[in-house]
């Protein structure tokens, strides 16, 4: 085809006729073909039963819906393609059956694998015009798989496409980085004062609609912690940081803004962006439920220590929070971090200036009598000796001695059954003489119990997931590994899985972390030795396999991506647990529908690396 052909051809495809006339007229035979289960239609000429010359295919499970222009030896050579979108590009393919290179006028480009020359299938990159650049796995001309995608403006984002479409659960992350992208440009172009605001209204609401829709669902957290994620990552400060302070119309009893929210639920990245990036009032006062109870005037530092989140309470200090601000039930941080029961933090606010002897208004309650009342003994123990008045009395006249925590003991009788002796001594001068007798009888039932015999621990054979380590025995045991960091780490979860049993979530999540480490440092034969432990565990338990079978499908598309052999033992194990996780979730949860997208998307990545 001459250029003035391909050009004839590109004017009739926009006066919509057909591209095939000028052909016809000059007598050229002319084949329309139907195959592959009428995915494709072409019509066009053909050579030794193959596409070659002039011809047009229809696609119709694909990205692509037409391609008209020249074909050499069954392959795309030159002319235009249509896709989904409605953008039509001209350009030429080149390489084999297999794979090659699609370069347009318009500047987008594809390189990679396919099973036509529009449909591109296994890996490749895909660069558009404006500079976005997708590399990873792509089926029948959809991305699909694990891929990463690097924005003009450099943001990057990874993770299991499907579909075309970067999903984290049910969040749709390339559309709402598409909306974002394309609205943060709308309002640099802006010149208007009033479409600027207008701009403006538009995000506010859209983004204080999804808090208040993933706020009603706790299931839901990750995908919230996503979405605050992007937005503070996307949008413009000078804009935003007209409503970034106001609270989300969610009820009238509760008020909260994002601050709010990232700091209580531990979105360590959102409270950080939000600090560095936007003018947040670091000390404004929201209305908040916790453990069933509205607390007003609840400051982000009070939030992050009532949550437990020691790296967002230490953030937040870092940028100035007060230490010492109060609820409107002078209620402090560090009386929050006490009745959590989270010792690191009441340690970490009391070193940095907290107040010990501040009294609630509703009961009198001291920092010093919630830690005695959750039984935190380490936090008694060290408010008592900094100094922390354990003569004040509450409400109903009881002092840190006498109230008694939720399992019914004074924190006098939980300090002997810990063995804290130095509390016991310490509080038993404020006690009463008959409660610091039975105090000191029950300190010495427990060393009593701590007999040479009951100190022999059933130390389990080794175990092919840990290396076939066994725990230290001897101090000249932990001498041995003291340099041995994959030592040290499997010597944690031996002892961890001992102690805990195989009932603790805690076990759990350890064993995943370690494993994802490994996954990290391209070992993925270590983290699939450490997963398979854990999911043979919670088998023996009867836990859902559902997170840990999604775990493994993210592994098993990485190490595709990354061109690593996968062992067929790991399929054949991967497929069986996955058939029983099936049968049993469907009968004791509603993970059914879940489980089945798992096991149907490693199917897939099982025919990839069989094929």
């Amino acid at each position: 085809m001459t250029t003035f052909q391909l050009h004839e051809q590109l004017k009739a495809i926009k006066n919509n006729q057909s591209p095939l006339t000028d052909v016809r007229l000059f007598s050229v035979e002319v084949y329309t073909l139907i195959y592959d289960n009428n995915r494709y239609q072409y019509e066009g000429q053909l050579k030794n039963g193959l596409r070659h010359g002039e011809g047009r295919c229809i696609y119709r499970r694909s990205e692509c819906i037409e391609w008209i222009g020249q074909w050499i030896d069954n392959m795309w050579h030159l002319g235009t393609v249509k896709w989904k979108s409605n953008v039509i590009d001209s350009g030429r393919w080149t390489g084999d059956n297999a794979k090659g290179s699609f370069n347009s006028n318009s500047g987008y480009s594809f390189h990679g694998e396919w099973v036509d020359p529009a449909i591109l299938h296994g890996q490749g990159i895909d660069i558009q015009s404006d500079g976005t650049r997708y590399e990873g796995m792509f089926r029948y001309g959809y991305k699909c798989g694990y891929g990463e995608v690097t924005y003009a403006d450099g943001s990057q984002y990874g993770g299991i496409w499907h579909a075309g479409k970067l999903c984290i659960k049910q969040l749709d992350m390339t559309e709402l980085l598409t909306m974002m992208k394309q609205q943060t440009n709308e309002m640099r172009k802006s010149t208007l004062f009033s479409n600027t605001l207008h701009l403006i209204k538009t995000l506010k609401y859209f983004v204080h609609g999804q808090i208040t829709h993933y706020t009603h669902y706790t299931e839901e957290s990750y995908m919230l912690k996503m979405f605050l994620e992007t937005i503070v990552d996307e949008v413009l400060p000078e804009y935003v940081n007209i409503f970034i302070n106001d609270f989300v119309p969610y009820t009238k009893k509760y008020q909260w803004n994002i601050l709010i929210i990232a700091a209580r639920n531990g979105y360590y990245k959102v409270v950080k962006r939000l600090l560095q990036k936007f003018n947040v009032n670091i000390e404004i006062e929201a209305s908040v439920d916790y453990d069933g109870l509205l607390v007003e005037g609840a400051s982000p530092l009070w939030c992050a220590a009532a949550s437990g989140y020691m790296n967002i309470v230490k953030l937040l200090m870092d940028h100035g929070a007060q230490v010492n601000h109060l609820t409107r039930n002078h209620s402090t941080p560090l009386m929050a971090a006490c009745f959590d029961g989270n010792f690191d933090i009441v340690k970490y606010l009391v070193e940095n200036g907290a107040i010990l002897d501040i009294k609630n208004i509703s009961h009198g309650h001291s920092s010093l009598m919630l830690a005695s009342y959750t039984g935190c003994v380490a936090a008694v123990d060290y408010l008592l000796k900094k100094g922390a008045n354990v003569n004040l009395i509450d409400k109903n006249g009881n002092g840190a001695v006498s109230v008694k925590h939720s399992a019914g003991l004074t924190p006098l009788m939980t300090a002997a059954i810990q063995s804290y002796s130095s509390i016991v001594d310490y509080l038993a001068e404020s006690s009463a003489t008959v409660e610091s007798i039975e105090a000191y009888k029950l300190l010495a039932t427990t060393y009593c119990n701590k007999s040479s015999e009951d100190l022999v621990k059933n130390v389990p054979s080794s175990i092919e997931a840990y290396q076939n380590h066994v725990e230290c025995q001897t101090l000249q045991d932990v001498e041995k590994i003291r340099h041995n960091a994959d030592a040290l780490h499997m010597q944690c979860l031996i002892i961890q899985e001992r102690i805990l049993g195989i009932k603790s979530d805690t076990l759990y999540n350890s064993i995943r972390y370690s494993g994802a480490v490994y996954a990290a440092e391209k070992k993925y034969d270590r983290c699939i030795l450490l997963w398979m432990r854990s999911n043979e565990l919670l088998k023996g338990v009867n836990k859902c396999l559902g997170y840990d079978l999604k775990l493994f499908a993210q592994l098993l598309g990485e190490m595709i991506f990354n061109n690593v052999e996968v062992a067929t033992k790991l399929l054949e194990y991967i497929v069986i647990n996955c058939k029983q996780q099936l049968i049993t979730v469907k009968m004791v949860s509603n993970d059914h529908n879940s489980n089945i997208h798992a096991l149907l998307y490693m199917c897939t990545l099982i025919v990839k690396v069989t094929s």
